[in-house]
């Protein structure tokens, strides 16, 4: 399995209210602030490993098994995106519930 744990500067926007990448962490234990985080997959060889990978979460975390190219080595990938750096669309506030599925996929990942 390799895991890569992608991250956006939330502190410094761009003009157009976007957010710039930062580098990728390859372990969630090497996440200092965790409201960086905007999405973490895990790639894998065989498709029975990710399927397995897959299984050791709840359905409400909503993971994504994929068939994947271009990666050497790996061809499938189980993915976890979290829209935690955009407002709620209906009332502006902040989207508390990935927030809390951020929380909780990264320390079922710890725990593994």
């Amino acid at each position: 399995m390799k895991l890569l744990v992608h991250r956006l500067d939330y502190k410094n926007p761009t003009e157009r209210n976007g957010y710039y990448p930062l580098p990728g962490l390859t372990s969630v234990n090497d996440i200092t602030d965790v409201n960086e985080v905007n999405s973490i997959f895990a790639y894998f060889t065989t498709e029975e490993e990710a399927e397995a990978f897959h299984s050791k979460f709840p359905k409400s975390y909503k993971g994504r098994l994929g068939r994947m190219s271009g990666m050497t080595g790996y061809n499938f990938y189980v993915g976890f995106n979290f829209n935690t750096f955009w407002d709620n669309k209906t009332t502006g506030d902040v989207n508390e519930t990935a927030i809390k599925l951020r929380d909780k996929v990264i320390n079922k990942i710890k725990s593994l």
